[in-house]
């Protein structure tokens, strides 16, 4: 079976995963990560490409993540088992999109209600009075792969219905191409943890 681009990748999941091009028949794992995520997905179908399978841009969980220094809320962080996860008190400044070297941190804009406070001069010596609006304002948080934690099985592979997506090792997987490609950047990649060694579509 071959990938039909059917997008339900996009919508049902999320995660650290290699499409095999030669099945590739649609999106179905980026449209599931939409509805694992609140309907934003955090995959995007694009990638480096190592012989007939592309590396689906998400989290590589660096060993040594230059995303994580300079947050200045401590919103990013890593749990144990390595995995790099954005908390809800992210404020959107972008600073760990912008230091990630493989661009796998996004900015989603999200409407949001916000008090807009003007203070009104009093006249005549009367006291100033403050006026409070609220406005529809855009606000951003940063998202990335969290490789579905809250399931047990990553929402991506399980959802392709030709088994082209797959969650790999990529030290195992693709060997030696994927270590230099790293040294070019200047970026490692951490072990997969134990959970998420290999998975295939059901």
């Amino acid at each position: 079976m071959r990938c039909a681009r059917c997008g339900r990748c996009r919508q049902n999941s999320c995660g650290r995963f290699c499409i095999d091009a030669g099945k590739i028949s649609g999106g179905a794992s980026a449209n599931a990560c939409a509805q694992a995520h609140d309907g934003v997905s955090r995959l995007l179908r694009d990638g480096l490409r190592y012989e007939h399978f592309l590396v689906a841009t998400a989290c590589r969980s660096c060993r040594d993540p230059l995303c994580m220094t300079q947050c200045p809320v401590g919103s990013i962080r890593r749990k144990e088992n390595l995995e790099i996860i954005i908390e809800d008190w992210c404020i959107g400044c972008g600073k760990c999109a912008e230091l990630c070297p493989y661009g796998n941190i996004n900015m989603h804009p999200l409407e949001v209600m916000k008090e807009i406070k003007t203070e009104i001069k009093g006249k005549d010596g009367a006291p100033a009075q403050v006026k409070i609006e609220k406005k529809k304002m855009t606000a951003y948080k940063a998202n990335t792969c969290d490789l579905c934690t809250q399931l047990s099985t990553p929402s991506c592979v399980y959802a392709c219905p030709h088994d082209a997506a797959k969650r790999v090792d990529p030290q195992r997987f693709f060997g030696d191409a994927i270590t230099a490609q790293s040294e070019l950047i200047g970026a490692t990649w951490a072990p997969m943890p134990a959970r998420y060694e290999t998975h295939h579509t059901h």
